[in-house]
């Protein structure tokens, strides 16, 4: 496998592990966790600064709840897909086949190149950004370098009821209608962090909205002060803009906020 196809791999299986999966849990008393780390290099050359390497490195959170409730495993299966990378014959389901295919195919491609000058490195934090007795926020945040004229980096959110492990999506704390209103409050946050007019037109100052108008994007957490919006590199704009992050206070929606959710956020 290419390595320019880790990153696309890694947001295409969280996306779509965890729209795919519905299972039910018991209800979660407590919920707690502790942050591990998972490393591995190539062999040996990361011993020799003369010589190309590659580095594997994530950090993450390992979850524990009351004996006989399942949530803690459907987060964990989360997380290894969110940070799966397929080589060209395997299938990797741990953080650990992750690391493992990536030192393979780094290994192979210094096969192919010999002369290959410069090494690989890919690292991941995951991030408990909130837990209440509702909600579990989590981001995944990596760097990376496979070659090519400069590393990358992304961040993605994943957003879980806590008592059924279902995925938590904006449907299920605003009430019916909120698109608009959130989008427009969106737009100027916006504009406030990237320093661009109220009447700016954003495709004239490079931005690449689709149809040219703004408009928030899928990739969101419901941290304890608001909900955090993501956009990555390359998601609007050249690489040169660099990512973009807004937040929008729960005040700022508080009309739009459902009853039920006004205490768990």
């Amino acid at each position: 496998m290419k390595p320019a196809l880790y990153l696309v791999t890694l947001l295409s299986l969280l996306i779509f592990a965890c729209t795919n999966k519905k299972e039910n849990v018991e209800d979660v008393t407590e919920l707690t966790y502790e942050i591990r780390t998972y490393s591995i290099s190539s062999a040996g050359a990361c011993n020799d600064e003369s010589k190309p390497c590659a580095r594997f490195e994530v950090s993450y959170p390992v979850f524990r709840a009351p004996a006989g409730n399942r949530l803690p495993a459907l987060i964990e299966d989360r997380i290894n897909t969110m940070l799966s990378a397929p080589s060209s014959d395997i299938d990797p389901e741990s953080i650990e086949a992750a690391g493992k295919a990536f030192i393979s195919d780094f290994e192979l491609t210094l096969q192919e190149f010999p002369d290959l000058s410069m090494g690989w490195y890919y690292k991941a934090d995951v991030v408990v950004e909130n837990l209440t007795d509702k909600i579990l926020c989590i981001s995944v945040n990596d760097e990376y370098f496979t070659g090519g004229a400069h590393g990358g980096s992304s961040t993605s959110f994943i957003n879980f009821d806590v008592n059924t492990g279902k995925i938590l999506l904006l449907d299920d704390i605003l009430k019916p209608g909120y698109e608009g209103d959130l989008n427009a409050t969106g737009e100027r946050a916006f504009k406030k962090v990237r320093n661009i007019p109220d009447d700016a037109y954003l495709p004239d100052l490079g931005y690449e909205f689709e149809g040219g108008f703004f408009y928030l994007n899928q990739n969101y957490g419901f941290r304890p002060e608001g909900i955090v919006f993501f956009y990555n590199i390359y998601e609007i704009g050249p690489y040169v803009f660099g990512p973009t992050e807004i937040l929008i206070p729960y005040e700022e929606i508080k009309n739009w906020l459902k009853e039920s959710e006004q205490t768990n956020l």
